[in-house]
């Protein structure tokens, strides 16, 4: 019932992304906008909400910078990392074969 009464803002969806981007919880982002997280919670179960969208980008984001990451460090002669980001890959591969037979 309070999603219905209140409205976000460009600005709050802003929010949400950067501080998803900085792996923040849904629970810290509510406190940071003090909006209630049981709100903010029921908008990110809706997939087709802003906020879902928002907090997915800046998750992205963050997986994104993490890599960026590991693969400068591989480039500098990490082996840890150079093993880390050749198991990520295979996984990745494996998942979008499976998700492309499976049609999800």
């Amino acid at each position: 019932m309070e999603l219905l009464k209140f409205n976000f803002t460009d600005f709050h969806y802003s929010q949400i992304e950067e501080l998803a981007a900085k792996n923040y919880t849904p629970y810290q982002i509510a406190i940071t906008l003090e909006v209630s997280s049981e709100l903010l919670k029921n908008a990110l179960l809706d997939e087709n909400s802003r906020v879902f969208l928002a907090y997915q980008k800046g998750r992205l984001k963050h997986q994104t910078q993490l890599e960026d990451a590991m693969k400068i460090s591989a480039i500098m002669g990490d082996g840890r990392m150079i093993d880390l980001l050749q198991k990520r890959k295979e996984t990745t591969d494996f998942e979008n074969l499976k998700n492309e037979y499976l049609d999800l």
